[in-house]
């Protein structure tokens, strides 16, 4: 949507939702967009990201200050649909994701919102959601960073860091501490198996209040990584060998209240059960319904 239509939306008091994946480019159209009018009511136009804990929406916008400045606009909707709180950030900002296409940036207890750089998908702007007057904090530690979920209380950002083990090309997922601004060097563990490295590709997620469910396909051993909703451990839970044949377009996943989720496979017509950090078969009947 370019910086035109959002502009013609903002002036007759609607908001519309502009965001981008992680390095996509900045907008190019001309055309100035006033920045600063407030919305009257969100309309649920794009992606957007949910405060799964209060229901609490947020939404991001980027546009022009009038003056040729781009600026990202982070609004706040309580459940009532009512604006709770707005901020102005300089620059181009989105919506983080962990699994393409799907926006997230918004912790579970509503606290806490990040936003990613449309440049750069490894340096991000932290605020709290508390309103217009709070602190922000840029977040660009030195090294491959991309974004991996966040806390459920809103204090730890969770980084993936490509690493290498032997020759293996891998990823390792860090805490940074929102408060303290500081990024732990040591990567978070398997609990089960005390590994750090993860290899495959994230195409699949569902977030609950105690953990945050990602389906990694690999081609050879699919899994589940379990990341504990604090960030003290996490849990590698392996799918079953027949499913290296299985297209990882295949894999969804989705939440069960706040405490459980599921995953499934279109091809393979296998769906499982994701609770407390343990995964169970059930029919996949029941997960399609």
């Amino acid at each position: 949507m370019g910086i035109a239509r959002w502009s013609a939306l903002l002036s007759g008091g609607v908001a519309v939702v502009l965001v981008a994946g992680c390095g996509s480019g900045e907008p190019t159209a001309s055309v100035a967009a006033r920045a600063t009018i407030p919305p009257a009511r969100p309309v649920p136009v794009g992606d957007r990201a949910v405060a799964l804990g209060t229901g609490e929406r947020l939404y991001v916008n980027v546009g022009h200050d009038g003056r040729g400045r781009v600026l990202t606009r982070i609004a706040v909707f309580g459940r009532d649909g009512r604006l709770r709180s707005k901020r102005l950030v300089p620059g181009s900002w989105s919506l983080p994701a962990a699994v393409p296409g799907q926006a997230e940036g918004f912790s579970w207890d509503g606290s806490r919102v990040v936003v990613v750089s449309t440049r750069n998908p490894g340096r991000f702007v932290a605020l709290s959601a508390a309103g217009p007057d709070t602190v922000r904090r840029t977040v660009a530690p030195r090294g491959r960073y991309s974004y991996d979920g966040l806390s459920a209380d809103g204090t730890r950002l969770f980084l993936v860091e490509r690493a290498n083990e032997d020759g293996v090309p891998g990823y390792r997922v860090l805490r940074y501490d929102l408060q303290t601004g500081v990024l732990d060097p040591h990567p978070i563990v398997d609990k089960a198996e005390g590994e750090t490295i993860l290899v495959g590709e994230p195409v699949a997620r569902a977030p609950t209040r105690d953990f945050l469910y990602t389906v990694y396909e690999n081609g050879a051993r699919p899994f589940v990584h379990a990341l504990e909703s604090e960030g003290n451990f996490a849990l590698c839970l392996d799918l079953p060998v027949e499913h290296r044949a299985a297209a990882h377009a295949a894999w969804s996943a989705r939440r069960l209240g706040d405490g459980a989720a599921e995953i499934r496979n279109a091809v393979l017509h296998r769906a499982y059960r994701l609770e407390a950090g343990r995964m169970t078969p059930i029919p996949y009947a029941h997960a399609v319904e």
